[in-house]
C-alpha cells in the first residue's frame, strides 16, 4: 500500500510517499480494495463427459501469497498500484493459498458439454442454480479446475500466517 504523509511547516509543504517493499520469502495477505471484486470460475465434470462451468462473484476474499523469485516480487508490487480495470491472479504465484471468500453476490452456470435433450440440460442448469455447487458434488461431479481473479486495486499486508 502507498502511505502519503504531508507535513506543513510555515509556507513549505513536504510530501513523503512510501511503498511497501515486497520481499522473497515473506508472506502477504491479499484482498480487494473494492467490494464485489473477487471472481471464482470452476469447472466440473462427471463420468459421462458433461462439463459445467460455474462463476461466482464474491463481495471480497483473502489470499496468502509468498513470492519465491524476483518475477513474483515484481508482479505483486505492480498489483499494489494497478488500476480499477486490471486483473490480479493469485494462482500466478507458486506459493499461494486461499483463506476465504464471503458473501456470494452472483452465481452463473454454463453447460459446456452435455449429451442429452434440451429439457434435461435446462433441468440440470436449474438444479445447479437452485442448490449451488453442492448439487454437483452430491451428484457425482468432480471439480477439475478452479481459478480466482481479483478485479481492480488490491490491498497487500505483510502477515505472520503461514501457507500450508
Amino acid at each position: 500500500m502507498h502511505t502519503i504523509v504531508s507535513l506543513e511547516i510555515g509556507m513549505i509543504t513536504f510530501i513523503m510517499e512510501t511503498k511497501m517493499q515486497i520481499e522473497i520469502g515473506k508472506t502477504y495477505e491479499i484482498s480487494c480494495a473494492n467490494k464485489k471484486s473477487v471472481y471464482e470460475s470452476e469447472i466440473f465434470t462427471d463420468e459421462s463427459g458433461t462439463r459445467i462451468r460455474t462463476e461466482t462473484m464474491w463481495r471480497n476474499g483473502e489470499w496468502l501469497i509468498k513470492p519465491s523469485d524476483e518475477d513474483e516480487v515484481e508482479a505483486l508490487q505492480n498489483a499494489m498500484v494497478q488500476e480499477d480495470t486490471d486483473w490480479f491472479e493469485p494462482q500466478f504465484f507458486e506459493e499461494n493459498e486461499m483463506q476465504e471468500c464471503w458473501d456470494g453476490c452472483s452465481f452463473d452456470v454454463e453447460i459446456l458439454q452435455f449429451e442429452g435433450t434440451d429439457e434435461d440440460k435446462d433441468s440440470l442448469t436449474e438444479s445447479i442454480e437452485d442448490e449451488g455447487t453442492g448439487y454437483l458434488f452430491d451428484n457425482g461431479y468432480d471439480s477439475v479446475d478452479c481459478e480466482y481473479m481479483f478485479y481492480g486495486p488490491i490491498v497487500v499486508e505483510e502477515t505472520t500466517k503461514e501457507i500450508w
